[in-house]
């Protein structure tokens, strides 16, 4: 029994998703607008893996419905890069990214009137910088 526990333990943690840049996610509830939006953006971009044929100038607008548990319902995409990778890894991060627990600390109807219909623009303008 124990060794069938280890063993799986050991594959779980070969599983594990490559570590983010950003720091872990805490779903810790948001209270204003701007610090809401800050949340939602670090989900997102934590979320968000760039496929290698993005480049600087691109860019693709994704529309985002969310319900009132700030789960997500529909998104689409409006105005797209040109390139379909692009454009489905932003979707993807999206998605990857929902239900945005962090809205929860807003007001409920403030909340959901702010954050239930939206668009996210995505640009990979960090690509080909120097540090």
């Amino acid at each position: 029994m124990r060794l069938l526990i280890l063993l799986l333990a050991i594959t779980l943690a070969s599983c594990a998703a490559p570590r983010s840049p950003y720091p872990p996610r805490t779903h810790a509830p948001c209270f204003e607008y701007e610090t809401c939006v800050v949340a939602v953006q670090q989900a997102i971009s934590r979320n968000w893996m760039r496929p290698s044929t993005a480049r600087n100038g691109m860019q693709v607008t994704v529309f985002v419905e969310l319900g009132m548990d700030y789960e997500l319902l529909a998104q689409r995409v409006t105005e797209p890069s040109g390139n379909k990778a692009f454009d489905q890894s932003a979707m993807d991060a999206i998605a990857a990214a929902a239900p945005f627990d962090e809205l929860r600390g807003m007001e409920r109807v403030m909340g959901f009137f702010l954050f239930s219909r939206t668009h996210f623009k995505f640009r990979p303008e960090d690509l080909g910088r120097q540090s």
